[in-house]
């Protein structure tokens, strides 16, 4: 998910618009993206030398442009060995259709869910958090809106691996999460 807002955070500060198709999979292949993902600090983003602030990746204003951006096949393609070269040695990734498309044949795959209220919820917080206004009433409509565009679209659409393994987000708290998907993780060696 980072790597498709790091790419629509890029268009905005470039003015490549959400209707430009062929200018955001031009961006994408041009765009050299580093994910800082070192578990002891905040994720960071930087895409040509230039560091992204979460404020930006997280945008709400900037929902269209990440809803075309992750829409557009171009992108997609264009990204799809910048996603997988972290993990030639092992690794942890989070998206999507990670377990779909990018990791198809990870060893593990955990499905999260949640109830959209739940995460219009978390997402309220996390606004709260960096002191940005909060209309809970937008984000949930946000959030009913990407996870209709994000299943529907015909390139990687937001699908559960039938092979992976569901926690419900919304009904164990963070330790019992973490806890459940470690030991799937020694499970499996």
């Amino acid at each position: 998910g980072l790597v498709y807002r790091a790419v629509a955070a890029a268009a905005a500060r470039r003015g490549v618009g959400a209707d430009d198709a062929a200018g955001l999979e031009s961006l994408a292949r041009g765009l050299a993206i580093v994910l800082g993902t070192d578990p002891a600090t905040t994720a960071s983003v930087r895409v040509d030398g230039e560091s992204i602030a979460p404020a930006d990746l997280h945008d709400p204003a900037q929902s269209r442009l990440l809803t075309a951006v992750s829409g557009n096949p171009g992108v997609r393609r264009a990204l799809l060995a910048e996603q997988r070269a972290p993990a030639a040695h092992g690794a942890v990734a989070a998206g999507r259709d990670c377990g779909t498309v990018v990791f198809p044949h990870a060893v593990l795959k955990i499905y999260l869910e949640a109830d959209e209220a739940v995460r219009t919820a978390r997402r309220a917080g996390q606004l709260r958090t960096r002191g940005a206004p909060v209309d809970v009433a937008v984000l949930d409509a946000e959030v009913r809106a990407r996870d209709a565009s994000d299943s529907s679209r015909p390139d990687g659409p937001l699908l559960r691996a039938p092979d992976s393994r569901v926690i419900n987000t919304g009904e164990v708290g963070i330790d019992e999460m973490v806890a459940t998907a470690l030991r799937w993780c020694r499970e499996r060696g």
